[in-house]
């Protein structure tokens, strides 16, 4: 909400710092519309239409539903990397369907995909939940590339990341994209689609989110207990926020 931003909040200035610094010195958006859940926002966002136009206004996708956005809406990936010559990425959140690989974000315009079909985790550092997962295994970490549609492979879950702080593995997962496209372009292209190879890198994270984690090795730190200083309300909820907005 308003008072969750640093910037503006009567509690959380030092909390954001990195936010703080790009509204002081960049663009504030102060007046704007969105959806009020997670599905219907992102509906938009990756397609340009408002979410009642898509048919994806009504509820958010969950581990099991077996519904998503039409195949018939293009996305913003794929219109950029056929239109545009994109390299196109997805860090984080997909929430838009994934009951059926042609709902995949590899199926509709994205070059690689890590992150979660489903709107949240339980716990920002547990990616695989076994039998919660539902019909889909909608909560569960995914790591895709192309190759997994298109070559009709199996995808992969991210095992090998448990454990990691969700937040983290987002930016050195995004970190990551753009040294390497920088270097590929350095490269002349070689393993890129042109020496001049622009990017589209959406980052999603998932935090914070209707549920709050923050890892147990930050709560032993002084970051964290600034946030327990600062913060009013439920004490619990509210500073985990405040360390979860931090990291």
């Amino acid at each position: 909400g308003f008072n969750d931003m640093g910037y503006q909040s009567s509690e959380l200035e030092r909390m954001t710092p990195e936010m703080n610094m790009l509204a002081e010195t960049g663009v504030k958006l102060e007046w704007y519309y969105t959806a009020s859940t997670c599905t219907p926002a992102r509906a938009a966002l990756h397609t340009g239409f408002h979410w009642a136009r898509t048919g994806m206004w009504w509820e958010d996708v969950t581990s099991d539903s077996p519904w998503a956005l039409g195949v018939g809406w293009p996305s913003l990936a794929e219109t950029l990397r056929s239109g545009g010559g994109y390299a196109t990425h997805l860090v984080g959140k997909w929430d838009l369907g994934h009951a059926n690989r042609a709902y995949w974000p590899t199926a509709r315009g994205f070059d690689t995909f890590i992150g979660l079909f489903g709107s949240q985790y339980d716990n920002y550092t547990r990616h695989t939940v076994g039998s919660v997962g539902g019909a889909f295994g909608g909560w569960e970490l995914r790591d895709l590339a192309s190759l997994d549609v298109a070559g009709g492979e199996a995808y992969v879950r991210a095992r090998d990341v448990d454990e990691a702080y969700a937040t983290t593995l987002f930016k050195e997962r995004s970190i990551g994209i753009i040294a390497n496209h920088a270097s590929m372009q350095r490269a002349g292209g070689a393993a890129a689609r042109g020496a001049s190879t622009p990017l589209y890198l959406c980052v999603a994270f998932n935090a914070v989110h209707a549920i709050v984690s923050v890892p147990g090795s930050f709560q032993r730190t002084a970051p964290w207990r600034d946030a327990a200083a600062q913060t009013r309300g439920d004490p619990q909820v509210r500073t985990a926020l405040a360390g979860a907005l931090r990291l």
